[in-house]
């Protein structure tokens, strides 16, 4: 089993199926007992297949090596696979305000609501609570990390659904309607993290302060370098961009130079296990002064 877990693929696989079984409990519970929190439930269990089904075929598309006509490979094609979830994400949260607000209106929900919707609302609960837990260390891209932390807000919201419809069996029909509207407020709220996640992959921004530190360190490390300047990284996804210039000896021969440059890119993409891409200038050590070395 913890090989399982260990596989995104395989992960992902188990979520969908998962995801499937709790939309046929939820709309079970809402079509017998007619509750519309376990209604809009439904329906976010629904987008979470959806957007299972994009992540695996884009997420596998992203991990194809370069070639000639993507020769920095293909990792926005996760960016691609998220736009598209915040596409049916948004269409279907407002399908959900818009049949939320329609119950308000109508104020047909002063009754008490079948307790039998506490039941399915328990199973949905417990369902979401095993598909994160499959999830949830699964943070190699992008697109996976927007799938797990979709995820784990669904168990907050299966909580709320359960504690809605406690409420709305005991006390009053409208707690249904109030558990709905925070659902809504959840699947709002995913929708910007998700949003911010995007911005970042798409403007190709800087790798962590850690992970610059180990660049350095690698290139500082490196017999023979006599320093480094213009030093510039990007992160896309979790693949890293690095280019920079290393000062060499002037009395260094060409295949000398080029030893130690391979050297320093072997490293660098040792640290990042493979996940790097590295392009090295070679200058000679004599044309910066010492306050332009590192």
């Amino acid at each position: 089993m913890t090989i399982y877990l260990r596989d995104p693929l395989k992960a992902l696989k188990l979520s969908i199926s998962l995801n499937t079984v709790g939309v046929a409990v939820k709309l079970a519970g809402s079509a017998i007992t007619g509750s519309l929190a376990l209604l809009v439930d439904a329906l976010d269990s629904f987008l979470n297949i959806f957007t299972g089904l994009v992540v695996r075929k884009y997420y596998l598309k992203a991990q194809k090596p370069p070639d000639i006509r993507h020769p920095y490979g293909h990792h926005r094609y996760e960016a691609y696979a998220t736009v598209l979830v915040l596409i049916v994400m948004t269409s279907l949260g407002v399908l959900m305000a818009s049949a939320t607000l329609h119950e308000m209106l109508e104020g047909r929900r002063r009754g008490l609501l079948d307790p039998l919707a506490v039941v399915f609302a328990s199973l949905s609960f417990v369902v979401n609570g095993v598909s994160v837990y499959f999830l949830r260390k699964q943070t190699q891209s992008i697109a996976l990390r927007a799938e797990a932390k979709h995820l784990s807000i669904d168990v907050a919201e299966s909580a709320t659904v359960l504690v809605g419809v406690v409420f709305a069996s005991i006390i009053s029909g409208i707690w249904d309607l109030v558990a709905a509207l925070i659902v809504l407020g959840f699947i709002v709220y995913n929708s910007y993290q998700t949003l911010l996640e995007l911005k970042t992959f798409i403007m190709d921004v800087s790798p962590s302060e850690e992970e610059l530190r180990k660049i350095i360190e690698v290139i500082k490390s490196a017999t023979g370098a006599g320093g480094f300047h213009a030093l510039r990284a990007r992160k896309i996804g979790d693949h890293i961009f690095v280019d920079f210039h290393l000062l060499l000896n002037d009395t260094m021969t060409l295949d000398q130079a080029h030893r130690i440059a391979s050297l320093v890119e072997k490293r660098i993409k040792e640290v990042f296990d493979g996940k790097a891409d590295v392009v090295i200038h070679i200058e000679p050590e004599s044309s910066h002064d010492e306050q332009h070395k590192y």
